[in-house]
């Protein structure tokens, strides 16, 4: 019977925590008017251009070329 009792005492906090969390994470998703079922979009599909390799090229660069100048001094 204490361990029963003890028990209760763990699990009812607990569950009230879980019940909590779950109304505040469905509140949070009715703000941000979540549908189920509805497909994802995204405005632009990330790939890497010719740009971008140029760009890291050019910070590789001078990176390379602030190292070889602190190398002389």
């Amino acid at each position: 019977v204490q361990r029963i009792k003890a028990m209760v005492s763990i699990i009812i906090p607990v569950f009230a925590g879980a019940i909590r969390h779950a109304n505040n994470l469905s509140l949070a998703l009715d703000a941000r008017c979540y549908e189920e079922g509805i497909a994802r979009t995204h405005w632009r599909v990330m790939s890497i251009a010719k740009r971008d390799i140029a760009a890291g090229g050019v910070v590789v660069a001078y990176v390379a070329a602030l190292v070889l100048i602190a190398g002389l001094n």
